[in-house]
Parts: C-alpha cells; sequence; structure tokens
C-alpha cells in the first residue's frame, strides 16, 4: 500500500508549508495525480485523513484531479492519450509497464511520456 507513503510525505509537507507562512488552519488542498502511480484516490485520500487527525490540516477539503497518461510518438509523431497494458498497483512492475507502453497509432514502443507521472501538492489554502 503505497498509498500510506504518499500520504505521510504529503501531509508532511503540508504542514511544513503551514508553518511557514503561520497558518492557523489548512481548509483545502488538492492534489494532482498521475495514472502512472499507480495511487487509489479512495485508499490516497483515507491515508491523508487519517494522518490528518489532531493536526492543522484535520478536517480540510481534499480534491483530486487525474492527469491522464500522454505520449509521444517517435516512430509517427502521434501525440495524446493512450493506455497501458498490465496490473496496476504491483510497483515492481512500473518501469515494465513504462516500457511497454505503445503508439495506439502505429503500434511503436519508440514512445516518450508527456504526462502521468505527476503526485503533485496544486494547492493548499489556509486561514492565517
Amino acid at each position: 500500500m503505497h498509498e500510506f507513503s504518499m500520504a505521510q510525505m504529503a501531509v508532511s509537507r503540508i504542514l511544513e508549508i503551514a508553518r511557514e507562512n503561520k497558518a492557523k488552519r489548512i481548509s483545502s488542498v488538492k492534489f494532482v495525480i498521475g495514472d502512472l502511480t499507480f495511487l487509489n484516490i479512495d485508499q490516497l485520500r483515507f491515508s491523508i485523513e487519517l494522518l490528518s487527525k489532531g493536526t492543522m490540516m484535520e478536517g480540510c477539503e481534499l480534491s483530486f484531479e487525474r492527469e491522464r497518461l500522454r505520449i509521444r510518438c517517435r516512430n509517427c509523431g502521434f501525440e495524446g492519450e493512450t493506455k497501458y497494458e498490465g496490473e496496476e498497483y504491483h510497483t515492481p512492475k512500473i518501469l515494465e509497464l513504462t516500457l511497454s507502453l505503445k503508439c495506439p497509432k502505429c503500434g511503436s514502443l519508440d514512445v516518450d511520456i508527456l504526462s502521468g507521472r505527476a503526485f503533485l501538492i496544486k494547492s493548499v489554502r489556509m486561514v492565517v
């Protein structure tokens, strides 16, 4: 369950940002989650809520925006969304999955990943 470790890092950073800005409370946090992170948003939300108890982040509104997997094909020039094949949530397979991405137009495996790997704190709204 890598959602918990990702939540730990996020909550730690958000609380650090709040302390730097002398916040009294955090009212909302927006995240961007890429398809290739294989993060389950429900599990991530649960972990963040659990880790936030007793902190200035407790009870804040959490929102999640998906960053879709987009590629550029070096063979035919296709640029856009694609799908990956394989099992989700098996982190040892991530490298294998990214290497097995193929162009939906020509089938080439020679592709660059343009988006889909993000795990970002997009915004933090605080009461100061």
